[in-house]
């Protein structure tokens, strides 16, 4: 019997650049959302093990909500330079 479930959906978007003399850049930019009904807000419950109160013990839909470690944005830069020796 499967304990709880995860959706993900994301956008990736990436763009990479060379410049002149061995200068590289390169962006990844990510636009997500994490929605799952097994996340545990509360510090002082522990999921499986204890406190965790159900709305509806027959119903998992009701937990749905967004994920405790959904992140929604990501920018990443990234840059390198080739050295003119080596």
């Amino acid at each position: 019997m499967p304990f709880g479930g995860s959706t993900y959906h994301a956008l990736q978007v990436q763009v990479e650049k060379r410049l002149s003399r061995g200068l590289q850049a390169q962006a990844a930019y990510t636009w997500s959302k994490s929605i799952d009904d097994s996340s545990v807000v509360s510090g002082n419950t522990a999921y499986l093990g204890g406190g965790l109160s159900l709305q509806n013990p027959n119903n998992r839909r009701l937990e749905r909500s967004l994920s405790q470690y959904d992140i929604p944005q990501s920018l990443k830069i990234a840059y390198t330079y080739d050295l003119p020796f080596g």
